[in-house]
């Protein structure tokens, strides 16, 4: 499950930012955060949470394949045994 592992750290790593990215956002011109910056930060989160439903979805589909690909392999070493 590297792949997940993979996906789970971006998507950790993109929360765990979004306080400083808003902080620095701030800090570098020192007032409010501007329409574009507000867009940037909505993107961002957008993406974030595409990443998060990505995984979700690959989880799902990788769970399902190897339950039905191991209930295959089992019925046909039966058949061989």
């Amino acid at each position: 499950m590297l792949i997940l592992n993979s996906v789970d750290n971006m998507v950790i790593q993109a929360i765990l930012h979004i306080d400083k990215i808003v902080e620095a956002a701030k800090a570098s011109t020192g007032h409010d955060l501007s329409s574009v910056e507000l867009i940037n930060i909505d993107q961002f989160v957008e993406r974030v949470m595409e990443l998060s439903d990505y995984r979700r979805e690959l989880y799902d589909y990788l769970t399902t394949k190897m339950d039905c690909d191991i209930s295959k392999l089992l019925k046909m070493l039966l058949v061989l045994l």
